[in-house]
């Protein structure tokens, strides 16, 4: 059985026409409209800075989110923000605020890369053609697992390329492409169930975070892709993890969560695609769930990034024959290097 882990490095590296640069600190061409690796999600970008100005809330923070020291990280920052809004409900709303900031930011931002820059070609794409071509060619009855840290729709729509499309929650795990977002997604809410008047829901449900009342429950809610505006027929929450190096739980549907339980002691070939391999939980579940010494490629932005996610994996505890690609995702995949790792 395979799976397939994506990280935020999988959709930096999305369109082989425009390829991510060699290292994070090398901008490259459109940068201002490349999707966002973690320490990014904040940087002065024209669509992040449209929102900014809308999301009043979060404008104190920014400073510690764009200028942080070469010791810290967004993930640490924000982290810091979720422990003091325990106690402090004005970092409540400020946390609130994030969360409908990322909403908006990954969700445009996802949205004009693809038509200006990759225009409806990406490498997730030629990825899940290569599996599906490899999976008729061994008869694979087996599902396929694609489990993403990553709030974008980039995989709900290169999906349609195979055949699978998700309208409702219950589409991501109902065909042989199992679809698991551990950590939400741009078009998952969670309904409110406080009275709002509708003069600005988002900025109100902001304003009240500290007392509402969020259902547990998950809604999709449609997208108008042409004008970034969500369809606000009822109040609600954005159904995303808020970026911090702890997370305590995951932003997904339970039985999601235990479809992905079940499987991993069956996983027998496992690429992990621009994914730095630090979200503690799901380390310790594959520590402990994975069995039988699964075949592990790691695709990171070169083969030293993907030595240190193998180094992450092994000081967890994941077993396996661990070996790290010498290419990007978009090498990887327009290489033919994808269907050498699965025919093995």
């Amino acid at each position: 059985m395979l799976m397939v882990i994506f990280g935020a490095g999988a959709s930096y590296d999305s369109a082989p026409s425009c390829r991510a640069p060699p290292n994070a600190n090398s901008k490259g061409q459109y940068w201002d409209l490349r999707p966002p690796l973690a320490n990014e999600l904040f940087d002065d970008r024209a669509i992040f800075s449209s929102a900014i100005s809308r999301y009043s809330r979060i404008q104190p923070i920014i400073p510690h989110l764009r200028h942080f020291s070469s010791n810290s990280s967004v993930e640490q920052e924000l982290e810091k923000l979720q422990t003091d809004a325990d106690e402090d409900p004005v970092k409540q709303k400020q946390l609130a605020a994030v969360r409908f900031y990322l909403q908006e930011v990954i969700w445009k931002c996802q949205r004009v890369w693809n038509e200006e820059v990759a225009k409806d070609v990406s490498n997730y794409k030629t990825l899940l053609e290569a599996i599906r071509h490899w999976r008729r060619s061994q008869d694979q009855s087996e599902p396929t697992y694609l489990v993403t840290f990553n709030y974008d729709k980039m995989l709900e729509i290169a999906l349609r390329s195979v055949d699978v499309r998700i309208n409702d929650l219950s589409d991501y795990i109902a065909s042989e492409y199992k679809l698991i977002k551990l950590h939400g997604s741009v078009d998952w809410v969670h309904p409110v169930a406080d009275k709002i008047t509708w003069t600005d829901m988002v900025s109100e449900v902001i304003e009240m975070a500290a007392n509402l009342k969020i259902s547990l429950e998950y809604e999709k809610v449609d997208l108008d892709l042409s004008s970034g505006e969500i369809n606000k027929k009822k109040a609600f929450f954005p159904a995303l993890a808020v970026p911090v190096q702890n997370k305590q739980r995951y932003e997904c549907p339970v039985e999601h969560v235990n479809l992905l339980r079940d499987c991993l002691s069956n996983i027998r070939k496992l690429l992990v695609v621009g994914w730095s391999a630090t979200e503690q939980n799901f380390l310790q579940l594959l520590s402990e769930k994975l069995s039988g010494n699964p075949q592990v490629k790691v695709v990171s932005s070169g083969i030293d990034s993907a030595k240190r996610v193998i180094q992450n994996l092994e000081n967890a505890g994941v077993k396996g024959n661990l070996v790290p690609s010498e290419s990007g995702f978009s090498d990887f995949v327009s290489q033919h290097f994808a269907d050498e790792f699965l025919k093995k």
